[in-house]
């Protein structure tokens, strides 16, 4: 990526959370530390990404800025499988589906719908995997040739296969 690649943008987002907290403005600073989380995480950083990231998810909270909470959210979420410990409590994946529709962040809604269909398919939940599904359907084609849609279908192909509908899971899978 980018910012493995180029060590300038790598520091970037510290660089621009050093500026926010010498500006003492929580907002920016909030902000900042999600984008220097993602950069830390993608340095290979996981512990600081975490830390920033619960840091900006109480800020944000303070403030009621709900962007943040969802930005930050989104990132946090990527720990979920890792067993990490997370220091705060971070929305659900289906709080966070809400609040990105709430928001109007439809690209933070596309990639939480499969997660969230997968986990109700996980969970046994084959109503709610498929009331989420069609949404998903609804929105992957408003997406062509979003590299999104790939986990749309992955997501389809476990609910068909789960629902013994392995023809159709064999469709969705190509």
């Amino acid at each position: 990526s980018v910012l493995i690649a180029d060590p300038r943008a790598a520091a970037a987002p510290e660089r621009g959370l050093s500026v926010a907290e010498r500006a003492a403005e929580p907002r920016w600073i909030d902000g900042m530390q999600v984008w220097a989380g993602m950069a830390a995480n993608q340095r290979g950083d996981v512990d600081r990404a975490v830390s920033l990231g619960s840091e900006a998810i109480v800020g944000a909270r303070r403030r009621g800025d709900r962007a943040t909470i969802l930005r930050a959210t989104m990132m946090l979420l990527a720990f979920d499988d890792e067993q990490l410990e997370i220091p705060v409590h971070i929305p659900s994946p289906i709080e966070a589906l809400t609040l990105a529709r709430e928001l109007g962040e439809s690209l933070y809604e596309s990639l939480l719908l499969p997660r969230v269909v997968s986990m109700a398919t996980k969970n046994g939940e084959a109503d709610t995997a498929r009331g989420h599904a069609v949404d998903m359907l609804r929105m992957a084609r408003t997406m062509p040739g979003s590299p999104v849609v790939g986990f749309h279908l992955l997501a389809m192909v476990a609910l068909a296969e789960a629902s013994g509908e392995y023809e159709r899971a064999s469709v969705y899978h190509g």
